[in-house]
């Protein structure tokens, strides 16, 4: 079996799994990347040498350690599943290392520069009132974007504190909501009409659901 069949086979399999498209477009990216470095060789020849030159290249690339690390991970856990597939003899992920990335120092917001944050949004006005919100949300609870973009309205329990969230790999947990979360979701929700409790909490003015995209390019001016 070639390499592209093989990885055309694995990736069918994280959907028969139900993984997210966005999981399975993380596989497809990472192990095209590899077949097109093998050169479409059989899955029957690869070898630990094989992956080792693979990572090698990726670190001249100029891409970033972290980056690597996805790709190889992604690599190794396809490895794994040729090997429970019969497709080799020996599961080289057993042999092949996840490479350390290195750690970056994370720059955390100064109190006066939370108070500037905040002042740059009109609460007179929904849009104002939602990029507050957005950005309390963040801050407070640690949500990701795009789990802020998706949050549905029924998920979020303001009077006792939590939302629901839905997580990677579709795994749900409980948020712990702040208090400027929750002065901030209030004001917000009230601004925007009863709607069903699946739609998305944070909308346009047009009550059209925001895009990851679009949080990226609030002006904060």
């Amino acid at each position: 079996m070639t390499l592209q069949a093989a990885v055309e086979e694995y990736l069918i399999e994280q959907q028969v799994r139900g993984n997210s498209p966005k999981t399975v477009l993380y596989y497809k990216q990472a192990l095209g990347r590899f077949a097109t470095f093998t050169g479409q060789c059989p899955v029957a020849e690869l070898t630990l040498m094989t992956c080792k030159t693979y990572y090698i290249h990726l670190t001249s690339t100029g891409i970033s350690s972290t980056t690597i690390q996805t790709y190889i991970r992604a690599l190794r856990a396809f490895l794994t599943w040729c090997f429970h597939e019969g497709y080799t003899l020996e599961d080289i992920s057993q042999r092949f290392r996840l490479p350390k990335a290195q750690r970056k120092t994370i720059d955390v917001l100064t109190d006066e520069e939370l108070r500037r944050l905040f002042a740059c949004f009109d609460l007179r006005t929904m849009t104002g009132a939602r990029n507050y919100a957005i950005c309390a949300l963040m801050l407070d609870s640690g949500l990701r974007l795009n789990e802020v973009v998706t949050l549905p309205i029924g998920a979020v329990h303001v009077a006792e504190g939590y939302a629901i969230v839905d997580g990677k790999s579709n795994k749900q947990r409980m948020v712990p909501l702040g208090l400027q979360s929750r002065r901030a979701l209030i004001r917000y929700m009230g601004r925007v009409p009863t709607v069903e409790p699946k739609t998305p909490l944070f909308v346009k003015d047009t009550l059209t659901p925001l895009k990851p995209s679009t949080v990226k390019q609030l002006d904060l001016s």
